[in-house]
């Protein structure tokens, strides 16, 4: 039995590529897999010593382990750090890389003079050496190609979500935040805290809803300090410290806890390369209003939640709308957005055509149905 060698390669293991490693790690390193992550944050010495690997083409000591030069695959997550320059440098080792968002339009504009000169200095040609790219929407498979990586196969293959996870909650936790709420519906906002996320939208939105006084909202994340400070002066100025609290960042438990009390999730953001809190409010039953700035078009489709303009207006409006919901509607709303991960998101099929895409770029024998 052959056993297939991945490297995971990262600038860092935090946030949504963070989550999507983990998947990965956990499902290819067992049976014909073995898997393993190394990151120029966590782990520089061993980035180091991987690029020395990689600029002279021998076994190095990683770890204290000393690596065999046979891995089959360097899979690269993520765009713009210097980590991508070592892909530019592979020849011999089958590569792939997964940008997460990294060539949405609007993001581009973000530091733009700094993207456009570490495009020119590595990144472009890194991802043009690389033997195949993700994408995990139509959405990213054609800014990729618009941005001119036309020569390289892509595969889109959504993040998806383990349906068969056990979900806890901290039960001390659900009744503080049930008795902060005091018999009110919960809206949530669970994202890192910046200016690209939208929440001052969510927030002037909440401000003009009629029914606010039947509802809290809680903003999960931190992130930037001084978007921080701005929603804070926001919720002081206009009197919502009693119907608004920011919690800081939550992860495990606590944050399938947040999942577990709200009644609404919104993710307002201006550009999201996929939005994984999405799928994860879906599967704890909680009906979602998501911006045009993420990849979720079909939410009202598949009448689980809302897709709206980019605009305070345009949440406020979902917010009404779903304000007007019945109990029949809401149950259906809640069993509509399951389905649509079951049949689309389920973390099974996305590990099938991670192993198909794994065993076409080692084998190139048949090419998978949904690499193009």
């Amino acid at each position: 039995m052959k056993i297939k060698n991945i490297l995971y390669v990262a600038h860092n293991t935090i946030g949504g590529i963070g989550t999507v490693i983990t998947t990965l790690l956990n499902t290819f390193n067992k049976g014909t897999y073995r898997s393993r992550c190394i990151t120029s944050r966590d782990n520089p010495v061993s980035m180091f010593l991987f690029f020395l690997k990689v600029l002279i083409r021998r076994p190095v000591i990683i770890n204290k382990k000393k690596e065999s030069s046979s891995y089959d695959i360097y899979h690269f997550q993520g765009a713009w750090t210097l980590h991508l320059f070592i892909l530019r440098l592979v020849k011999n080792t089958k590569t792939i890389v997964s940008p997460h968002g990294a060539f949405n339009k609007v993001s581009l504009q973000k530091s733009y003079f700094k993207k456009r000169l570490v495009s020119f200095l590595y990144m472009k040609s890194a991802y043009k050496n690389s033997d195949c790219i993700t994408a995990s929407t139509e959405i990213e498979l054609n800014n990729i190609k618009d941005y001119g990586i036309n020569n390289v196969p892509i595969a889109l293959i959504p993040i998806g979500i383990d349906l068969d996870e056990e979900i806890l909650s901290d039960h001390d936790l659900k009744r503080e935040l049930l008795s902060w709420a005091k018999n009110r519906k919960i809206i949530l906002s669970l994202s890192r805290l910046d200016v690209s996320k939208g929440i001052d939208l969510l927030l002037e939105a909440y401000n003009n809803f009629l029914h606010k006084d039947q509802y809290v909202l809680f903003i999960v994340g931190d992130g930037d300090s001084k978007y921080e400070k701005k929603l804070s002066t926001y919720i002081e100025n206009n009197g919502l410290n009693s119907s608004v609290k920011m919690f800081g960042f939550r992860e495990g438990i606590a944050k399938h806890t947040f999942y577990d009390v709200a009644d609404l999730f919104v993710l307002p953001s201006y550009n999201e390369g996929f939005g994984i809190t999405i799928l994860e409010a879906l599967r704890q039953n909680t009906p979602v209003i998501a911006s045009k700035g993420t990849p979720f078009r079909e939410l009202p489709k598949r009448n689980c939640g809302w897709y709206v303009e980019t605009n305070s207006l345009g949440i406020e409006k979902a917010m009404r709308e779903f304000h007007n919901l019945n109990d029949l509607e809401l149950i259906e709303m809640k069993k509509n957005g399951l389905g649509w991960l079951k049949e689309d998101f389920d973390q099974k099929i996305i590990n099938t055509k991670m192993d198909s895409l794994y065993s076409w770029i080692i084998s190139k024998g048949e090419r998978p149905s949904f690499v193009y």
